[in-house]
């Protein structure tokens, strides 16, 4: 049976409230890319906040979360028709002057656009403030949200997963540095602000857009999925480097080629140090990946993708978290948090000191950072084996701040102040 276009969860909370209208591709997904504003979304006070999320073509019951979202079936602008680029690129051109009605081509940003609009107009009419957001990637939601703001004249925040134009993770080349750079440009402009992940990121928006707001806000970590009351630590075999397992959760270096290298520098350092322990392994791998693995000496586990309640169980059950990064500064993935509150301790291999890397460092819970690119700042075989030994628990005060119920007041805090830039008359 074909998959309808659009389909909705969830009935629409009372007016009077700020409306919130969300789109965020991802968000029906159980990627990690879908965790930042699902969780983020779920302690947004409700007494004074309405949620619309429009999505991909995923599925997925939000009731508990008391959110109206809406499924859009349609290709992505990478995959779409050469008409849906030619109608998505004319309505860049016209900025806010978007025609209202049916709109051209088959692509998720048309539908989205046209429904948003809809959804934005009624929400005006019953008298009610409303601020667009979207989250990228893909690129797709920033296009959407600043068409819809500026042709109904509402107030739109654009948030960064990942760098567009600064540490892109796209295809190398002036001409596409080029290209992101215009389309970040655009993308922002007349924004009443930008949200980021990471300090770097911050200050590269900070630094571009000195006009526009910019917020750091970090990927945090639900508390709904780890209790903070949880008995955290690593696991009764952990004493016993012999038997330790390590754990690897989510892609490797398939959003950055460079962890490819660092992910082999992994394993040839972990060989040398005799690790003769669990290399456990949740997710999709590369076929390179895949086959380093296979020609590696260590005993390794590849469990395939698995559902996110079972990744969360296995998490703690591990006696140390792996995190690869490779040359990025700004980069402090969503599984650090992730790996912060399910307990044990992380060891991040990377080739260079970035965010993840200080992050760590000013936690100070005796996680590891193994930085290939300086080889003088690695541990000697001895002083791994005995890192592995040592009794831990996670000291819970110190990422308190990365709990997604601190995290959703300056959520708030950020669309009151966007709401209220409208209300100026700034925009």
């Amino acid at each position: 049976m074909s998959e309808p276009d659009m389909t909705t969860s969830a009935a629409a909370t009372p007016d009077g409230k700020l409306t919130v209208v969300l789109l965020a591709h991802h968000h029906g997904s159980d990627n990690i890319a879908s965790q930042r504003f699902r969780g983020l979304l779920r302690y947004l006070p409700r007494s004074q906040y309405k949620v619309q999320v429009l999505c991909g073509p995923w599925q997925r019951s939000e009731t508990e979360l008391n959110l109206e979202v809406t499924c859009v079936s349609a290709p992505l602008l990478a995959k779409a028709s050469a008409a849906a680029r030619l109608w998505v690129l004319g309505a860049m051109l016209r900025s806010g002057k978007v025609r209202f009605g049916k709109i051209g081509g088959d692509s998720w940003i048309a539908k989205a656009v046209d429904l948003a609009r809809t959804r934005v107009r009624a929400e005006l009419a019953a008298g009610n403030q409303v601020v667009v957001m979207a989250t990228y990637s893909p690129v797709d939601a920033l296009i959407a949200a600043r068409l819809v703001a500026q042709a109904e004249g509402v107030p739109f925040v654009q948030d960064f997963r990942d760098g567009l134009a600064y540490e892109s993770l796209g295809r190398k080349g002036t001409v596409f540095c080029y290209l992101r750079q215009v389309l970040e440009g655009w993308a922002v402009r007349h924004a009443a602000g930008i949200t980021s992940v990471t300090r770097s990121l911050v200050a590269h928006f900070a630094a571009s857009y000195p006009e526009t707001p910019t917020h750091l806000l970090y990927n945090g970590f639900d508390n709904a999925e780890f209790p903070i009351n949880a008995t955290v630590g690593p696991n009764s075999e952990s004493t016993q480097v012999l038997k330790v397992t390590l754990g690897h959760f989510g892609r490797v270096s398939a959003s950055e080629a460079a962890r490819l290298r660092t992910f082999t520098s992994l394993l040839d350092y972990l060989e040398r140090a005799k690790f003769m322990g669990i290399l456990s392994f949740f997710g999709e791998l590369t076929d390179q990946e895949t086959d380093l693995l296979a020609r590696s000496p260590l005993c390794t586990e590849i469990h395939g993708q698995v559902s996110r309640q079972l990744a969360v169980e296995n998490m703690r059950s591990m006696a140390a978290l792996l995190v690869v990064t490779g040359e990025s500064e700004g980069v402090a993935t969503g599984k650090i948090f992730e790996y912060l509150f399910s307990g044990p301790r992380i060891i991040l291999a990377t080739l260079r000191r970035n965010e993840a890397a200080r992050l760590l460092e000013e936690i100070g819970d005796d996680d590891m950072v193994l930085d290939f690119s300086d080889p003088a700042t690695i541990p000697a075989q001895a002083v791994f084996a005995e890192h592995l030994r040592r009794p831990f628990t996670r000291n819970r005060e110190r990422i308190r701040r990365f709990e997604k119920s601190a995290q959703a007041l300056e959520l708030a805090a950020i669309l009151q102040d966007a709401a209220a830039t409208r209300a100026k008359g700034e925009l």
